[in-house]
C-alpha cells in the first residue's frame, strides 16, 4: 500500500536536495523496499539468492537483491553466511571504515557499540575490524534492553566472530573502564 508522506511546514525537499534528487527520493516511497544482504567474509559460501543482485556501492560485501526470498528458510542465513540489512543502514559501516583507516597499526583496537541491537551495525563493524586488524581488536556490542540484547547475542553468535562480546549494561558502567 502506498504511504502518504507528510513534511513539516516550511520543509521543501526540492530546495533542500535539488529537484531531480527530490523526485527520486519521493518516488521511492511508492515502491517496495529493496531487500539487501551483507555477506560474511569469514564464511564464504555460494549464495543462490545473489543471482541477479546488484552491489551496494558503499559496502563491498553487500548486495541489493532482485527479489525478496524467505530468509528464515535459508540454512546459510541461520549459519551466519549473510546478514539481512537495509542498504541505507550499511552506510554507518562505510563511515566507520573511513575512520578506521586512521587507526590501523600494531595496537589493539577496542570499539564499543553502545546501541547494538539487533546486530547489523555490529556485524558490519566486526567484518571491517577483522579485515583491518586481523585478531588485534575487541568489539563490545552493548544493548541496554535485555530482550533486544538476546536478539543481538543470537545474531552475533551466528556471525561467528570470537572477538565480539555482547553485554547488556547501562552505558554509564563503561565510563569506569580504563583503555
Amino acid at each position: 500500500a502506498n504511504a502518504s508522506v507528510h513534511f513539516t511546514p516550511g520543509f521543501a525537499p526540492k530546495s533542500a536536495i535539488g529537484k531531480s534528487r527530490a523526485e527520486i527520493a519521493l518516488a521511492s516511497f511508492d515502491g517496495a523496499p529493496s531487500p539487501c544482504v551483507r555477506t560474511n567474509p569469514s564464511k564464504p559460501a555460494v549464495l543462490p539468492i545473489l543471482e541477479g543482485s546488484e552491489p551496494v556501492r558503499w559496502n563491498g560485501f553487500a548486495h541489493m537483491l532482485a527479489r525478496r526470498p524467505v530468509f528464515t528458510l535459508h540454512p546459510l542465513f541461520h549459519c551466519g553466511a549473510y546478514y539481512v540489512q537495509d542498504s541505507s543502514a550499511m552506510f554507518v559501516g562505510e563511515l566507520f571504515r573511513e575512520v578506521l583507516k586512521k587507526f590501523t597499526g600494531d595496537r589493539m583496537l577496542k570499539v564499543l557499540d553502545l546501541c547494538a541491537a539487533p546486530g547489523g551495525k555490529t556485524t558490519d563493524l566486526a567484518a571491517s575490524l577483522r579485515a583491518a586488524c586481523g585478531e588485534n581488536f575487541l568489539l563490545v556490542a552493548n544493548e541496554v534492553m535485555r530482550q533486544r540484547a538476546t536478539v543481538l547475542a543470537d545474531n552475533v553468535a551466528r556471525w561467528g566472530d570470537p572477538n565480539v562480546v555482547v553485554t547488556s549494561s547501562d552505558p554509564a558502567a563503561f565510563s569506569a573502564l580504563k583503555g
